[in-house]
Parts: structure tokens; sequence; C-alpha cells
């Protein structure tokens, strides 16, 4: 009777040390993708900068106040959002404009105005 038990405690702790050691490595991976498809919507707002600068010169604060403007010249607006749930926003430190997520804060990607 013990070998029985034993082998039924052994089958449901395989399946238990399994999904335990499996977890992390989703969240992980999970992170990290987020993190890529963060990074590379960010990659797409200094080129709608620079693009929206050519047709209206001088007005980067306009940039700086609200992104939406810079919706015409991306392909799929509503598509750029972080998978984190996270905010773009745009400061101006001198003469660069930083795009930056809310959640994935080590991100930075910078359009130099001229």
């Amino acid at each position: 009777m013990t070998k029985k038990r034993s082998f039924i405690i052994f089958l449901c702790a395989v399946p238990v040390l399994i999904i335990l050691i499996s977890i992390p490595r989703y969240n992980k991976a999970r992170f990290y993708n987020d993190e890529k498809a963060c990074e590379s919507f960010l990659n797409s707002y200094p080129y709608a900068a620079k693009q929206y600068l050519i047709d209206n010169p001088g007005k980067t604060t306009e940039i700086i106040e609200n992104l939406n403007v810079l919706s015409k010249f991306i392909r799929d607006p509503g598509a750029i959002k972080c998978p984190a749930s996270g905010r773009y926003y745009s400061v101006l430190i001198s003469d660069e404009i930083y795009f930056r997520c809310t959640y994935h804060k080590e991100l930075d990607n910078f359009f130099v105005v001229k």
C-alpha cells in the first residue's frame, strides 16, 4: 500500500514542480517581450517628429504638450501603445526631444531639434 501511495504522490509532485519552474521563466520572457515592443514603438516617434517639424517648422512645443499631433505621421497610431499599459510622453531637454514610457523608465529615445 505504501508503494502505491508514494507513486501517486510522485505523480502529483512532478507536474507541480514543472509548473513552479516554468512560471518565473514565462514571466521573465513576457516582460522582455513587452520591453522590446515598447522600445520598437518608441523608435517610431522620432521619425514622426521629424516629419511633423518639416511640415510645421518651429512648433516643437506642440510635440511636447501633446503626442497626438504625431498620429498623422504614424502608420497605425492606435497600435502605438505600451504592451505593459504604460503611457508615452515627451520631454524637451536643451535641443533634444526625449520620448519615454511611464512603465519602462529605463528606455529612452531622443530626437535632436534643428
